[in-house]
């Protein structure tokens, strides 16, 4: 089941692509992305997808829900969420925008790294600097364009690196806290 409200503005960006079985055998692999200039009724409930999302806000928040966790995402931090059990993320209440870049992605690399980014299977807000994520989210777009194999590799590449970001981001928080 999928049921949205696509309260987003016109220069929205979202992108679609099917994957080959070469890129579906890639530990990295990427099916969407955008950038969604989300307004205050933005919404996306679904019961199912066979693919993680990665969201990055941009500007105001996003809630997303899972399992009973709730998560306010907020400027400048990055989740990553298992769309293989239901979900819903919208707008935060008392929000009037959550402008944020999203990637569908999948693959053995991303399982892999999901096992930190998702603690005990509890959704985790990341913040990771706008300085380092935005330029690999705009490098993944205009790769995107190029739909060669080279363009399928550094698309890999780009998508390790953002969930590498938000690893280190989570696990230095975890390291700083255990050393009190």
């Amino acid at each position: 089941m999928l049921t949205y409200n696509m309260d987003v503005t016109p220069e929205s960006i979202w992108k679609r692509t099917t994957l080959s079985e070469a890129e579906r055998a890639q530990p990295y692999s990427c099916t969407e992305a955008g950038l969604f200039y989300a307004q205050q009724r933005f919404s996306t409930a679904r019961t199912d997808k066979e693919s993680y999302i990665l969201f990055y806000t941009l500007r105001g928040a996003g809630l997303i829900e899972q399992d009973g966790n709730h998560v306010v995402l907020e400027t400048g931090q990055a989740l990553l969420l298992n769309c293989r059990t239901a979900q819903s993320y919208c707008t935060a209440p008392g929000q009037s925008c959550w402008h944020h870049y999203w990637v569908h992605l999948d693959g053995a690399g991303v399982a892999n790294l999901a096992e930190v980014l998702l603690p005990q299977g509890r959704l985790s807000a990341v913040p990771v600097s706008r300085l380092e994520m935005q330029p690999l989210f705009e490098s993944l777009t205009s790769e995107w364009e190029h739909g060669t194999t080279a363009a399928q590799i550094e698309t890999g590449l780009l998508l390790h690196r953002m969930l590498a970001l938000m690893a280190r981001q989570l696990l230095a928080g975890d390291e700083s806290r255990s050393n009190r």
